[in-house]
């Protein structure tokens, strides 16, 4: 189970997350939702030990993540809204450079079973990153996030770059992953994307929650949206 425990972080005094904390347990889905600049990405950068809290804590399990980028390393799989690969390498070398950081066993990245494989990266492993469209270097990114198999992952708009096929596997891997017990903490600004996979979806407005609940309990009304995510 991840736990996120009264979180905060500012900028420059202005404040981005003010005391949240969520509960994410083992096989579910949960969708953060909210208009731009409302935290969401935040919110992923420090459960990804990316940013550290101001306040605050992330837990796995009791154990704390919060300055155990170790722990964290090897729990946790992400994937940022901006890709930020080394564009000189190609693909086969960005998953080659990748599996050495992780310590993943040799062998081929591209393998019939492989998150390569399934999201079409064969066909594309020569070509540099540089030259690739951004949908091709989310397809990328995803991939070394799968590759070392973690108990949560934590994307961030991952589908919205994607064509509809591969868009569509990654949806069907993703449930299968759930099912198996990995959990996934979702940012997205479109609400029809979370209600349309997820189980559970937090609100936030201004840094703050003002939803955590099922799918079933979300406002559908737009009245009732618009009240919930507007100041």
């Amino acid at each position: 189970m991840l736990e996120a425990r009264k979180i905060s972080k500012a900028y420059r005094r202005h404040p981005i997350l003010q005391d949240l904390g969520f509960l994410l347990e083992a096989g579910e889905y949960l969708g953060v939702a909210g208009h731009n600049g409302s935290g969401k990405s935040t919110l992923l950068s420090i459960v990804a030990q990316v940013l550290p809290p101001d306040d605050g804590e992330i837990l796995f399990d009791g154990a704390p993540l919060s300055g155990n980028r170790t722990l964290a390393g090897s729990l946790l799989g992400y994937v940022p809204q901006e890709t930020s690969l080394l564009e000189d390498l190609s693909v086969k070398e960005t998953l080659d450079f990748w599996q050495k950081v992780y310590r993943l066993p040799g062998g081929d990245a591209f393998a019939p079973s492989s998150p390569a494989t399934m999201l079409g990266l064969g066909e594309i492993r020569r070509k540099r990153i540089g030259q690739l469209s951004g949908g091709m270097q989310k397809r990328v990114s995803i991939t070394i996030a799968l590759m070392r198999q973690p108990k949560v992952l934590l994307l961030d708009e991952a589908l919205s770059a994607l064509d509809r096929g591969y868009r569509q596997v990654l949806e069907g891997y993703l449930a299968e992953y759930c099912s198996r017990g990995g959990s996934i903490l979702y940012c997205s600004h479109e609400i029809g994307e979370l209600t349309g996979f997820c189980g559970r979806i937090l609100v936030l407005r201004q840094g703050k929650k003002v939803f955590d609940g099922a799918v079933a309990d979300f406002p559908t009304d737009k009245d009732a949206l618009d009240t919930l995510l507007n100041p």
